[in-house]
């Protein structure tokens, strides 16, 4: 399928492919305008955001804080041992909260804990999958983890803390 050169961002060029559209996921969007921003949201269009990988290869910070306004699902991804090293969920939290702070446009803990967990996984479009929607309730068969932080008291407390040694399955 060959693409001829349209001169126009690549967000737009997109839209008129026909690949802005309900249950797409798009990954970085670190290089994107306000009115891309838009078009993702009317079309429900979900982000993953990869901060550690977008850090080491030097790419603009992703304007999350406007993609969550505008009612973008925003999940958050680890990209590739490549670009971000190790495998830890925790770390790209920690690196979530940095680059927001460091963009003038703050996340708060429990925003990106969401984008990790249940928001992650809505952005993944499981809920539209056919799949069932995990719900933590007695008699639910989730599978759930422990995090082992003590002394950690707040989800602030908890993603400063946390690494992936200290997680476990509750069985």
């Amino acid at each position: 399928y060959e693409v001829e050169p349209t001169g126009k961002p690549i967000i737009p060029t997109l839209y008129d492919l026909g690949l802005v559209r309900p249950g797409s996921q798009f990954v970085h969007c670190c290089a994107i305008s306000d009115s891309d921003v838009s078009l993702l949201a009317e079309s429900s269009v979900s982000v993953a955001h990869c901060p550690r990988s977008n850090t080491r290869l030097k790419c603009p910070t992703a304007p999350v804080r406007e993609m969550l306004a505008a009612g973008v699902k925003v999940g958050l991804g680890l990209d590739s041992p490549a670009s971000s090293g190790q495998i830890d969920m925790f770390s790209e939290m920690r690196e979530a909260l940095r680059v927001s702070c460091d963009r003038g446009q703050p996340l708060t803990p429990e925003e990106v804990w969401s984008m990790a967990t249940d928001k992650g996984a809505e952005s993944l479009s499981f809920c539209t999958l056919g799949l069932p929607k995990w719900r933590i309730e007695p008699g639910s068969a989730v599978p759930l983890i422990k995090i082992q932080t003590p002394g950690a008291t707040s989800t602030e407390d908890l993603l400063m803390n946390a690494s992936p040694a200290k997680v476990g399955w509750v069985h």
